[in-house]
């Protein structure tokens, strides 16, 4: 999993600088070597928690299309929704991606359509804590438990937004005016819904750092 120059430098062309910061290509092509494996150890992570041979998966939040070469690969078929699509499909055009399609999604709203109701994983990689709405947000979690099947698999990752993640944004050159809530909310909001149980939870980079969380939820029945 990796970010080529070339494909760098044209989402830089292509996007506004906020819009390229939110994405996480900044933190993924940053000069610091720490920032950069921090970045992709939650990737990692958010991959290695369930089985995804033949399986099909929507990506959700799926920025530049960073996770799509390797899911494509992997699963049977591939959903890739944001709000903006443009990288994504320079993404499935560099990299052949046939079993990828393409979902666009507002920002106002958590209204998306696919053409696939039981899907056997969802993730959505640091993108719940951008919704700036609660109902957006609580409308989002309500379609994730219908889209999946009892069984299924919810992997999502966020910052802390603690004192020790503030200092270390600062530090590394970034701003934080586009997170409205941070992982521990999000999590309690997933389940609160009744829809999902909390299978396994990991800290990044470390417990005593605990800059990000990447957790793993299992659709169940609601009682």
């Amino acid at each position: 999993m990796e970010l080529d120059n070339e494909y760098i430098t044209y989402l830089k062309e292509l996007l506004s600088d906020k819009v390229f910061t939110e994405m996480a290509l900044k933190a993924y092509s940053h000069k610091n070597f720490l920032v950069r494996k921090l970045f992709f150890d939650r990737l990692k992570v958010a991959v290695s928690f369930t089985e995804l041979s033949g399986k099909t998966v929507l990506d959700y939040g799926t920025g530049s299309g960073i996770l799509l070469p390797y899911l494509s690969k992997k699963c049977s078929k591939v959903y890739a929704a944001d709000i903006f699509v443009d990288p994504a499909k320079k993404m499935m055009a560099l990299k052949q991606l046939d079993n990828v399609s393409i979902i666009q999604v507002n920002e106002t709203d958590s209204t998306f359509e696919l053409d696939h109701t039981s899907l056997d994983v969802i993730f959505a990689l640091d993108v719940l804590e951008h919704i700036k709405e609660d109902n957006v947000l609580n409308g989002l979690i309500n379609k994730f438990s219908k889209l999946l099947k009892i069984g299924g698999s919810l992997i999502i990752s966020g910052p802390t937004e603690n004192f020790l993640y503030q200092i270390a944004r600062k530090l590394t050159g970034f701003k934080n005016d586009y997170h409205f809530r941070n992982i521990y909310a999000i999590k309690m909001d997933i389940l609160a819904t009744n829809c999902f149980k909390l299978k396994k939870e990991v800290t990044l980079p470390n417990i005593a750092i605990p800059g990000f969380k990447v957790l793993y939820f299992e659709r169940i029945k609601k009682d």
